[in-house]
């Protein structure tokens, strides 16, 4: 019976169903604190109108608004999609905080990324190896993510996290990116000339210079194990 932003409950649940949500606009910031008077998990998707609204700074009080008092999966939910905004900001710290208060594998790789970007390799390397032996899901970036770390603490044998993750998957943006971190820290020399020139090669045929990468790898080819080939 009472109203939220001037509406009953029933008004404003109807324009939100009918996809009326520019009302969403007016809303003084200091008020989404009623959100949840709406019902579970009403800030997360007010959020979610919040995005399409271009709303940002709304989003993201909303989205951690149930990280901090919602229930059940909105809870979850909240607390990841939060994380990934702060990340895209490059908001480390606050998103490492925000997922040391979750649980879960999504919680935890998001944790990872945040040490990583904050150059915390030796924490990075001791959760990735934790979620090896938990049997956690796992991607191809986590596999950069721990080249990386394990080049910039000079662990003995880093290099080869570098041609595992070339040889592990197709040419894509984790190719880019590796290639680019090793040409950043003057670090190709630590490879052998061959291996060196596929790296660019694989850097080159993602960004489509089909040509090019084949004019680095002519001089080579015979240097190579056939393995290097395989799903390139």
């Amino acid at each position: 019976a009472q109203s939220i932003w001037g509406l009953s409950a029933d008004q404003v649940l109807g324009r939100l169903q009918r996809g009326d949500i520019e009302f969403l606009r007016q809303l003084p910031a200091e008020e989404l604190g009623d959100a949840p008077r709406l019902g579970a998990g009403a800030s997360y998707c007010l959020a979610q109108h919040c995005t399409a609204l271009g709303l940002h700074d709304q989003a993201e009080a909303l989205l951690a608004q149930e990280a901090r008092r919602g229930r059940g999966p909105w809870r979850a939910e909240a607390a990841l999609e939060l994380g990934r905004r702060l990340l895209a900001q490059r908001r480390y710290g606050e998103a490492e905080a925000l997922a040391k208060g979750g649980a879960g594998h999504e919680t935890e790789r998001l944790r990872i990324e945040a040490l990583y970007w904050q150059e915390r390799d030796r924490e990075v390397l001791e959760r990735l190896q934790s979620r090896r032996r938990a049997g956690a899901p796992w991607d191809a970036e986590l596999d950069l993510f721990a080249a990386v770390a394990r080049c910039r603490l000079a662990e003995p044998g880093w290099p080869q996290g570098f041609t595992d993750l070339f040889l592990s998957v197709r040419a894509s943006p984790l190719h880019l990116r590796a290639y680019g971190f090793l040409l950043q820290r003057d670090a190709l020399g630590s490879f052998e000339p061959a291996t060196a020139a596929w790296f660019a090669a694989k850097d080159l045929l993602y960004r489509g210079q089909a040509a090019e990468a084949l004019g680095r790898l002519e001089p080579v080819l015979g240097q190579l194990p056939a393995q290097y080939f395989d799903g390139t």
